[in-house]
Order: structure tokens, then sequence, then C-alpha cells
């Protein structure tokens, strides 16, 4: 019986995907994002991981914050 819900709730909920993604990408932004990984200086992975301004550490932090300011946008 649970299975048979949890089918028609699959079923039911309507699909949140966009139908044509490609149309909300901008080349402004996409140059943005890589001058910003750009100023990172290196995105090695034995660079530092703590420094806030420079290395693999402060990129994936502003990747990581670049994603939940994405997922707030998006509800």
């Amino acid at each position: 019986m649970r299975k048979l819900i949890l089918a028609a709730a699959l079923f039911t909920t309507p699909a949140v995907a966009q139908d044509t993604p490609a149309d909300n990408v901008s080349a402004d932004r996409l140059k943005e994002d890589v001058e910003k990984l750009v100023s990172f200086g290196t995105r090695h992975t034995l660079s530092e991981q703590d420094d806030p301004t420079r290395g693999i550490g402060a990129a994936v932090d502003w990747g990581a914050a670049e994603f939940q300011r994405i997922a707030t946008a998006c509800g």
C-alpha cells in the first residue's frame, strides 16, 4: 500500500525542471564566474585550505556560497 501511495505522489507531482535551461545561461555571468575562479590564484588540491582569499579552500567556500545563494533564490 505504501508503494502505491508513493507512486501516486510521484506521478501527480508536477515536474519543476526547466524546459529550456540554456535560455537562462548568460555569457556575462559565465565570464564573471571564470574571473572569480581565476582570482583565487590557484585551485590546486594541495594549495592552502584555510586562506579565505586564495587557493582551493577559498574557491570551495565561494562555490558553496554560490550554490546556497541559488538554492535560496529558488525557494
